[in-house]
């Protein structure tokens, strides 16, 4: 049996696999989710606040703002991208019975870097909104 034969047709993925495939399927759809929430709930109130500095923000804050008007004003464009990725996944994780073990593998090796770069995001929206308070606070308690 040749290598490429092996990999065309090896095993069907067993039920921990398929628990993996769904676990990070889930995790990452519920950052995608915070993700979401936070660009359109929190991120607001912290512009709200930022104006009343008036002090000019980060770089990286601003874009931040910027992107959560975009957020904002064109959710339907976002939906429109998000809902049929994630009907695909779903699509795949139904069809996982029948796809082979290495299929499902690097599918969740593809789900688990997408979190990763969700968190990565979460990680510079957090800092971005938090960066100006930071130096505010150290500038009242010089």
């Amino acid at each position: 049996m040749s290598v490429s034969e092996n990999f065309c047709c090896s095993p069907k993925p067993t039920k921990i696999q398929r628990f993996l495939f769904y676990t990070v399927f889930s995790f990452a759809i519920g950052i995608l989710v915070c993700l979401v929430a936070m660009m359109v709930r929190i991120v607001p109130e912290f512009e709200k606040i930022f104006c009343d500095f008036d002090a000019v923000l980060p770089f990286m804050t601003q874009i931040v703002i910027m992107a959560s008007h975009v957020f904002v004003r064109y959710w339907w464009l976002m939906l429109l991208l998000i809902v049929p990725l994630c009907l695909l996944f779903l699509w795949l994780f139904i069809a996982s019975r029948t796809v082979s073990a290495n299929t499902l593998n690097f599918l969740s090796l593809l789900l688990s870097v997408f979190t990763v770069v969700e968190i990565l995001i979460g990680a510079c929206i957090l800092f971005a909104l938090f960066s100006p308070l930071i130096v505010l606070v150290a500038e009242l308690s010089a």
